[in-house]
């Protein structure tokens, strides 16, 4: 717990946060709607494979796979005089309740204090969420705040609760996560030319989930019965088990009710939910062995086909191993999208031979990348190892720091990726690369920079800034001096080598952090003195189209898959985004509109103007 500007705070201080709850997409999401109606499923549906088969898809419909958004009122401290003192409200009341109820020490004078503000925080808690993943927070400030900036600051403890508004009333749930940490405003990255950039920011991974939400199937009006839930269960057993239970395994499904079956989620989709549940919605509930060699028959011809290949591939995946042979086949394909699905396939049914395909997609297919980086993920392959690692040295940097992602994601702990926090601010890692040297900035997930290439130098000529208080500037050759000069503080200078990972380093040993950082190496790609390049967030890019040739741009293709989770991030500013680019995968329902302010700054509405 750090301590406020002139004031001790105990420790056991913590401030309890209650948060509202909010459906985002709802139940019966269109992302993972199954229904056998959508024009984006019709190749599941409509060719000659189905025969008289049912699948789980006609009989259920996928849930809890909204996500869930969630908002809190908080304390930031340690900021440099830019905070303020919240007038009175309903929020300022509930922040010094709970600052009281856990032993803080003049909670008025506390917040009056210019090193704290009051903020609104929102996460947004992920379908298949397990108790502690880490969870990116928006933090900002209120619309009437005096606050003139959040750079620099803390976000205190603080316990997530679910409330909802019952009647007048609001009534508190159980607790849904835990946050904290050092908050990057967004001037770190866009600038300072809109000051609202200084007043809102994330902390990166600093939240942590403190209950599982697990996914489900719902059965559909006019199916619901025990006899339904038994068959679907047990069909979806047969496909999906995990280690442990009686006798070594125990199956994903547990129907529950009638009406609704729970579903644990396998570890190679973990972070491809949505893979997942297509997945489940193509297994055949009923099925005979002359129907299965019938539609094997009839999918091989389809996987065949580039029109027909991505439907054939994700209905040969819920087969199983009895569709590898098929799915291999797949591979010899004189075209690229049926060799890629193929081998997409393959790598969810942990076959070895998918590595080919999916790296080539990977370097040179950006309408792939993402998904065949996740699926190279899943892999326990060296092979797919060795692809992920070449990848690093990729001219694109999506391509790189997607290789890095995917390995980190495998293994944290693997030599080739594995880091070390600077001074609890971010972590750094360096990572092995023949390409061209890179200096990657994370904005999801955890505050990461990641260097590509472990010679990577930078060489200023006279001076180099690091924000406003330090300097970096030559010392012979291979050499440089790092001083900071900040007022109210004593001069620093410390010395250090030029090599990119060493220099970083030595700016936060002089009290500099992420946003110094970002300044100097962008400072530096400008003028020439670091022979590389710079990259914020290249993370995949979804909706990009797949033209086998130019003639046929008009025609075009696209994946048929949402964007895997490994690589999609959820806020309320890329809200829009998501389901602009996701539009040509999956046809939206009609939704209701989301308010732009959330719970905690909408309310104040309730008890004052605006």
């Amino acid at each position: 717990m750090r301590l406020l500007a002139g004031m001790h705070i105990p420790l056991k201080c913590s401030v309890t946060v209650v948060v509202l709850t909010s459906v985002i997409m709802g139940c019966t999401s269109p992302l993972f709607d199954f229904r056998p109606d959508k024009t984006e499923i019709e190749p599941f549906v409509k060719d000659a494979s189905r025969g008289e088969t049912t699948f789980v898809g006609d009989l259920a419909g996928p849930w809890g796979v909204n996500w869930l958004k969630v908002e809190s009122i908080a304390l930031v401290t340690n900021l440099r005089n830019t905070g303020s003192d919240p007038p009175p409200s309903p929020q300022r009341s509930r922040l010094v309740g709970e600052m009281k109820q856990h032993d803080v020490e003049h909670p008025d004078d506390v917040l009056a204090l210019p090193s704290t503000s009051m903020v609104i925080v929102t996460a947004y808690l992920p379908p298949g969420v397990e108790k502690d993943d880490p969870l990116d927070l928006e933090v900002t400030t209120r619309s009437r705040s005096e606050t003139t900036s959040l750079a620099s600051g803390y976000l205190m403890f603080s316990r997530l609760r679910q409330i909802e508004v019952m009647g007048n009333a609001l009534q508190t749930g159980h607790e849904a996560a835990q946050a904290e940490g050092p908050i990057l405003v967004d001037s770190i990255f866009e600038g300072e030319e809109d000051k609202s950039f200084l007043t809102r920011g994330m902390v990166l991974g600093g939240g942590r989930a403190m209950q599982n939400r697990p996914l489900g199937l719902s059965i559909r009006d006019g199916n619901h019965s025990i006899k339904t839930s038994t068959l679907i269960g047990s069909a979806v057993n047969k496909r999906f088990y995990l280690k442990g239970g009686v006798g070594g395994h125990r199956g994903v499904a547990t129907p529950k009710t009638n009406r609704f079956i729970e579903l644990l989620i396998p570890p190679q989709y973990k972070h491809n939910i949505g893979r997942y549940l297509r997945v489940v919605a193509n297994i055949p509930v009923r099925d005979t062995p002359s129907a299965m060699v019938k539609r094997l028959g009839l999918l091989e011809r389809q996987l065949l086909e580039p029109t027909t290949a991505a439907a054939a591939a994700l209905r040969l995946e819920a087969i199983g191993a009895e569709a590898e042979p098929t799915l291999l086949k797949g591979l010899e394909s004189e075209f690229f999208e049926c060799r890629f699905y193929a081998a997409e396939a393959l790598a969810y049914l942990r076959r070895v031979e998918a590595v080919p395909a999916l790296s080539e997609a990977a370097a040179s297919k950006p309408q792939f990348r993402w998904h065949a980086l996740a699926a190279l993920t899943v892999m326990h392959d060296i092979e797919a190892v060795e692809a992920l690692a070449e990848l690093m040295s990729n001219p694109s940097a999506e391509t790189r720091y997607g290789a890095f992602r995917a390995l980190y994601t495998r293994n944290p702990q693997d030599p080739m990726v594995e880091g070390h926090l600077l001074d609890g601010k971010f972590n750094l890692h360096v990572a092995p690369s023949l390409g061209e040297p890179m200096v990657h900035f994370a904005r999801t997930r955890r505050a990461e920079v990641v260097v590509f290439g472990r010679e990577a130098t930078v060489r200023p000529t006279e001076f180099l800034y690091a924000g406003p208080h330090i300097m970096i500037t030559p010392l012979g050759p291979g050499r440089l001096k790092i001083s900071r000069f900040s007022p109210g503080q004593s001069d620093l200078r410390l010395e250090c080598n030029d090599r990119v990972p060493d220099m970083i380093a030595g700016i936060v040993k002089a009290g500099g952090g992420y946003g110094e950082v970002l300044a100097a190496m962008r400072t530096a790609e400008k003028e020439g003195l670091f022979a590389g390049r710079v990259a914020v967030n290249a993370t995949p890019m979804p909706g990009r189209n797949y033209y086998a040739s130019a003639s046929e741009a008009d025609g075009s293709e696209r994946t048929a898959s949402p964007l895997p989770e490994l690589y999609q991030t959820r806020s309320s500013q890329s809200e829009q985004e998501i389901r602009e680019t996701m539009a040509d995968q999956i046809e939206y329902e009609e939704e209701e509109p989301e308010p732009k302010r959330g719970f905690f700054d909408k309310v104040s509405g309730w008890f004052m103007p605006e």
